[in-house]
């Protein structure tokens, strides 16, 4: 049997009314617009890149947050019981994903900095009909496990006030770090719980294809990639720069 993650409307976002994607490569971009050649890389890629705090995350797909709560009253409410905790000094949350290798997204901006053309490219894609392009997935095998949200920007530590209810109800696969705020990222994923026997039902989608891809240190990485090759994004999608 195979398992797929169950994306439900908690992890589909309302969609803002336009999206960028940047390419360091002008024959990305195209391929991006011409071929609708979208790329997923899993969690565990950002976690192992080795270029700086540029996209490598160590706390991809992880969540840990140091409230001091001196003063602070918390409302903790758990399945069973809910409780108060009063004037403690300190407190850690933490959560992680289970099977970050299954968890695949495609990364793209709400909104343009002039620190995305240095971290992620100088060439800009901006698509026009973010409902449309969403709806292009549909004709591929993997459009009900796709799941989409606007990243959710935390403080790490030191902080002094309860975590919002935003924050708490996010996807781990949805949350980053405050120092990434100036991306503006928004995530579509595609989720899989078991990648071992769901990925020969994903691969018999003509659409999709799995690659190997090559670290900065020359390691392989298997299978860290799919690309889903979606046709022509000419209507909705355009080289901007």
């Amino acid at each position: 049997m195979i398992h797929f993650a169950e994306c439900t409307d908690d992890f589909r976002s309302k969609l803002p009314p336009v999206l960028y994607r940047r390419f360091s490569e002008k024959e990305h971009a195209l391929s991006f617009i011409d071929d609708g050649a979208v790329r997923f890389m899993n969690l565990l890629y950002y976690k192992a890149l080795e270029d700086g705090d540029t996209r490598k995350d160590f706390w991809e797909g992880e969540f840990k947050q140091g409230l001091d709560t001196k003063g602070l009253q918390l409302y903790i409410k758990a399945p069973d019981n809910n409780f108060t905790l009063d004037n403690l000094v300190s407190v850690e949350m933490a959560q992680t994903l289970p099977d970050m290798d299954a968890h695949f997204i495609s990364c793209y901006s709400m909104q343009l900095h002039e620190e995305q053309h240095k971290n992620y490219g100088k060439y800009v894609v901006e698509i026009t009909n973010p409902t449309e392009f969403i709806n292009r997935f549909s004709n591929a095998k993997i459009s009900p496990y796709i799941a989409w949200q606007d990243v959710v920007y935390y403080e790490h530590e030191n902080v002094s006030s309860a975590p919002t209810d935003r924050l708490i109800n996010s996807p781990l696969w949805a949350r980053k770090r405050i120092g990434y705020k100036n991306d503006h990222e928004f995530r579509i994923a595609l989720l899989i719980s078991n990648l071992k026997h769901a990925k020969s039902a994903i691969l018999a989608d003509k659409n999709v294809q799995s690659m190997q891809h090559k670290l900065d240190n020359g390691n392989i990485m298997k299978e860290v990639m799919l690309i889903s090759n979606m046709g022509s994004l000419n209507d909705i999608a355009t080289l901007t720069y």
